[in-house]
């Protein structure tokens, strides 16, 4: 991944790499070995709370597709997982009273579980009644966005069915991508019209099923995960000063980053205010510089042909042994134990 491509503003829960994690295991492939090919180890994945950038995702992506050849995967990741992995936004979805407010609740949360997308419904009268909810993406997602797009329709399918049941005969949905050689692994989800070529992945219900009580409709729990919900976007909101120090390392590309004094005097604050900001948001410089670091020293390693001593240099260490140490501390392995494991 090149780079200058802002993969890691944009983010996805790290319960959907669990999931993919548990696929891989039960269909007889070596997932630790996936992980550790994307820099990640189970022991953390499966207990730390925080999200995974775009660009970790990706990796552990194209790790599956290099040990598991199934060209279809995301349909089979969307379709794997019960709605409790989509946290506060699945409960509130299916407990929703129709199909409409399921509807609008996506469009509202759906950034919660995965902002690399906005989602957004339309609903219209005239000339052709219809609702309508867009998946747009935010970013350019590269290799992975076809792998992406088809597990956000498998997730959704999932969703819809669990709370109306198979009733989509009527329904029609819209992929921005050429027809893949495996395009009847769709028939499953029971769409009644599934097109390809579009500009977006939009999904299209007539007026009476939008009307179609939800069986799972529950005004209580609704109301609780959508109080849930609105906690998560406000909370979200108070880390805008963490996402502009990730903005802002990766605006210094392949070059040296920046050091704390450079960022703070970028956002006008003091060194000392930008230190006790990021505490209070829950981040630090420090943990922010060592995960640009790590992002970074990976791509090097799978992609350029740089020795380990060039790689540090470029990273801002002065001596190789530390680079070494922290690269050890990030993925469990030596820089030069994960550049043979990558291309073994």
């Amino acid at each position: 991944m090149p780079p200058n491509r802002p993969a890691q503003i944009c983010s996805l829960h790290p319960a959907y790499a669990r999931l993919l994690y548990v696929q891989l295991r039960e269909h007889g492939v070596d997932a630790d070995a996936v992980l550790a090919e994307a820099g990640l180890r189970w022991t953390e994945l499966a207990s730390d709370p925080r999200e995974l950038n775009l660009a970790t995702f990706e990796r552990l992506i194209l790790a599956t597709q290099r040990r598991y050849n199934c060209p279809w995967l995301g349909l089979e990741l969307g379709a794997y997982g019960q709605v409790s992995v989509h946290g506060a936004v699945g409960h509130a979805a299916i407990s929703s009273g129709s199909l409409r407010q399921l509807l609008q609740t996506i469009a509202q949360y759906g950034q919660l579980r995965a902002d690399t997308f906005a989602f957004a419904y339309h609903e219209r009268e005239q000339p052709n009644p219809m609702g309508r909810l867009d998946v747009s993406e935010r970013l350019e997602l590269g290799a992975v966005r076809q792998f992406m797009l088809e597990a956000v329709l498998a997730t959704l399918m999932r969703v819809l069915e669990t709370a109306l049941g198979n009733v989509f005969a009527t329904m029609r949905v819209d992929l921005p991508f050429r027809a893949p050689p495996w395009a009847d692994q769709y028939q499953r989800f029971g769409i009644g019209d599934v097109r390809f070529g579009s500009q977006r992945l939009s999904f299209y219900f007539p007026p009476e099923l939008l009307d179609q009580p939800c069986l799972t409709a529950d005004c209580n729990s609704y109301e609780l995960a959508r109080k849930e919900c609105d906690r998560a976007l406000a909370d979200g909101l108070q880390t805008a000063l963490t996402q502009r120090v990730k903005e802002l390392l990766h605006a210094a590309g392949d070059g040296a980053l920046p050091e704390l004094p450079q960022i703070a005097q970028q956002l006008h604050v003091s060194p000392r205010t930008l230190m006790r900001k990021l505490k209070l948001e829950g981040s630090s410089y420090q943990g922010l510089l060592d995960a640009k670091r790590k992002e970074q020293a990976i791509w090097h390693l799978q992609h350029s042909k740089d020795s380990i001593e060039i790689i540090a240099e470029r990273l801002g260490y002065q001596d190789t042994s530390n680079f070494s140490r922290s690269f050890r501390r990030w993925c469990s392995v030596s820089p030069s134990e994960f550049r043979k494991n990558h291309l073994s």
